[in-house]
């Protein structure tokens, strides 16, 4: 019994040892606000010179600002919609020398991860303690997302995301 506990605690740990953050800015006001979360599911596996991940879950529900009022207005349908769409989803995504492309869904719609001059920055990554530090923008503009204001304050329409996956440890042939 105890070494189904152990198990049952070491797979809970590993499945949300991953993290995600949006930051995104104010506009017109200066300033921005993150929204993040540890519930993400998914590694990435190292290929030859490459990284590549597929089907990375985000559970949207999860995602936090530490502000009740703006969480709630997140994740209602105009916006995220966590009901009818609890997950976002890194489709795939594939890296190398520091470099990255990829797919993301949100809200049911799958679109490529800009680059630039499309955004400020191009996709890129580090590898950092057995994980993948993601970098990347999205355009809000590209998603079903209504009413982005609140009190005469909204969001620009390019938003940061920083990610960060454990890497599969690569099984050594003896």
């Amino acid at each position: 019994m105890l070494k189904i506990l152990i198990l049952s605690l070491f797979f809970a740990i590993n499945v949300f040892a991953n993290s995600v953050e949006f930051t995104a800015y104010f506009t017109p006001l200066p300033g921005n606000f993150v929204t993040k979360t540890d519930k993400v599911k998914g590694v990435v596996k190292k290929v030859g010179e490459s990284y590549v991940a597929e089907n990375i879950i985000i559970d949207s529900g999860s995602l936090s600002s530490d502000a009740k009022l703006r969480d709630k207005h997140m994740k209602d349908e105009d916006r995220l919609d966590v009901k009818k769409f609890p997950e976002i989803i890194l489709v795939k995504a594939e890296g190398k020398k520091g470099k990255g492309s990829g797919r993301i869904k949100i809200k049911g719609v799958e679109v490529e991860i800009p680059k630039k001059p499309e955004v400020s920055e191009d996709p890129t990554y580090e590898i950092k303690d057995g994980k993948l530090i993601a970098k990347f923008c999205l355009l809000l503009d590209k998603f079903p997302f209504k009413n982005l204001k609140h009190l005469g304050v909204g969001v620009k329409n390019e938003i940061k995301v920083r990610a960060e996956i454990d890497i599969e440890k690569e099984e050594k042939v003896k």
